[in-house]
Parts: C-alpha cells; structure tokens; sequence
C-alpha cells in the first residue's frame, strides 16, 4: 500500500491539527492499533467471511453489546487491510512520528474507493489529523449520505450481514431500554400513562421485529 498521495483530496476548511506524541506514545498507540486489528484477523480465521450470528447475539444479550460492536469494528478493519498493507500503515506512522486512532481508521472504513481511502490516510498521519479534521474531510469525499442515515459516530454496514447486525442490536437494546423504564405489572410507573403503554406496545413490537431479523440474518 503506498502511502504517497495518489490524488490530494479536498481539504476541510478548518482543519485542526491533532497534538503531537512522544516516542513512548507513539509505541504505545501502535501497539494498541495493532491488537485491534490482530483481533480482527484472528475473527475473520474463525468466522470466514462473516461472523456467526449466535456468537455477536450472545454478547448483545449479556449486555456487552460494545464488546460486540468493537469486534465487528476489528473485523471490518481486518476485511480492508492486509497483513502488508496495515504493516505498511503502521511503518508510515513510525516514519512520521504520529499515529491515528482507532476511531481515524473506522471512519475512514466509510470511504470506499481505495485511492481515495489511502490519500486521506497518509495526509491525516503526515499533518496529524485530528478526529474533526478527518471527518470533514471524509464528508468532503463521500458526501453527507452516509452521515443522514448512519448518525455521526456510525460506521457505514459493509454489506448486508453487517446492516441487519446492527437492526439486530438497535432492537435488542430498544427492548432492554423499555425493560428500565416499565416496571413489572401492577406497579407504578414514573412515565405518564398513556407514554407507558405506548412504550410496552412499541417493546412487544420491536422485539417481534428484532426476532424476524435475527432469523434473516441466518439466512443472509
């Protein structure tokens, strides 16, 4: 993966410049980038091609469901990078003295033309990018489309799998959310009334819905 840029892309117009690291936070920074994405490869060996279903659901269902979420953040990085190009990655940032973060490289998982995806990558690490630098620069490629549907720290899904995981997990966690607010039968609730009987419909219902895409997603 070459690092030159292959074609400048636009420029946010505040661009602000992420603060410098030491060599002992650069090393620590990488070495953290690194086990995320070795997490995601050693995934991906497990679960060719897509994780199975039961295996993120069960963390959901605990309530880890930001465990889940980091694990398929570190399989969608591992899908992107090879073992050589995320090696060359990591060279550029040594070379440069600066490394971006986690939340640098899953917002650039949005930009899906690989030319494009490479030059902002090596622009962020040479003019150390800060995390809003990125994303106005992202929304200057990519447009705003994703941004209208995916909510501002949200990763675009990478393919359909993807997309029904996080319907999967949106309505696991409606349902948990609902759960919170409504006491048992018979109790009082500190929601008006009317709000807490549209909340237990909208439950019963979102959790009918989440199981009808939890069976989709066996079959996807």
């Amino acid at each position: 993966m070459d690092h030159r840029p292959l074609s400048s892309p636009p420029m946010p117009s505040n661009t602000h410049r992420g603060k410098d690291m030491s060599p002992a936070e650069l090393k620590r920074t990488l070495h953290r980038l690194q086990a995320f994405y070795e997490q995601g490869r050693a995934s991906l060996e497990k679960h060719a091609g897509r994780m199975k279903h039961g295996s993120l659901t069960k963390l959901i269902a605990s309530g880890k469901s930001g465990t889940a979420e980091m694990q398929r953040k570190a399989r969608a990085l591992a899908m992107r990078y090879s073992p050589e190009e995320f090696a060359e990655f990591v060279a550029c940032c040594e070379q440069e003295g600066f490394a971006i973060g986690y939340s640098h490289l899953i917002r650039l998982l949005s930009v899906k033309d690989a030319r494009k995806r490479r030059a902002l990558e090596s622009k962020a690490i040479k003019e150390h990018w800060s995390l809003n630098a990125m994303e106005a620069a992202i929304r200057r490629v990519v447009g705003r489309k994703l941004k209208d549907w995916t909510g501002r720290h949200a990763m675009a899904p990478v393919d359909t799998h993807d997309a029904l995981f996080s319907l999967s997990r949106a309505c696991q966690q409606f349902v948990g959310l609902s759960r919170v607010l409504l006491p048992d039968e018979g109790k009082a609730s500190l929601l008006p009334g009317g709000i807490a009987a549209q909340l237990r419909r909208l439950a019963k219902g979102m959790e009918a819905f989440g199981q009808g895409v939890d069976r989709a997603m066996k079959k996807a």
